[in-house]
């Protein structure tokens, strides 16, 4: 989960913007489509690898700020965007504890807010596969090409509207031994 935590930071900082998540799943989609269709930049109908990574490469160079094809902690912003779906949950938690009058509850539900928070720190540190503490285009767009080839149901190389609206009602592809080693044979 901490993975995917910062995996969708990732997503929140190619995104236009934070808003927070909508309700439903119909909303998510019409979101999504317009997320789909600027992707979609030839409007083809479907998004190529080549477009993904002009995406990524716009968004990547927009933090770049010496624009050496490297970035380092200081480019990242101070403040992280939140994935819109973890400040869903947590607004959900918030009125939650609001409705049952608990004081102690909301301030221990902030607290977990505020502890899970995204960081530019926490966010090298999940993307820098390297270790080398600098982030290059493609371990900057690592988690998108995961999510695009998740989304690309047939292989083909190129991830339709339906085959992007397939991947959001699937949600994200859990991986397995997630938490524990695999010892294969023993």
């Amino acid at each position: 989960m901490k993975n995917f935590t910062i995996a969708l930071s990732l997503v929140g900082l190619m995104a236009a913007s934070a808003q927070a998540q909508p309700a439903s799943l119909d909303d998510r989609k019409a979101e999504a489509k317009e997320r789909f269709l600027a992707l979609d930049t030839n409007n083809s109908g479907a998004v190529s690898h080549d477009e993904l990574m002009a995406q990524a490469a716009t968004r990547f160079s927009e933090y770049d700020r010496d624009g050496n094809g490297i970035l380092l902690l200081e480019e990242l912003p101070l403040k992280m965007p939140v994935p819109p779906r973890m400040q869903h949950r947590m607004d959900r938690m918030k009125d939650r504890a609001e409705r049952r009058g608990g004081e102690a509850g909301r301030d221990a539900i902030e607290q977990r807010a505020h502890d899970r928070q995204p960081t530019r720190m926490k966010f090298m540190a999940h993307m820098d596969r390297d270790e080398n503490e600098q982030l290059d285009l493609e371990e900057f767009a690592t988690p998108l090409i995961k999510r695009y080839k998740h989304a690309d149901i047939n292989g083909d190389g190129t991830v339709t509207e339906s085959e992007f609206d397939e991947a959001l009602e699937r949600g994200p592809r859990k991986r397995r031994g997630h938490g524990r080693r695999m010892l294969h044979g023993r």
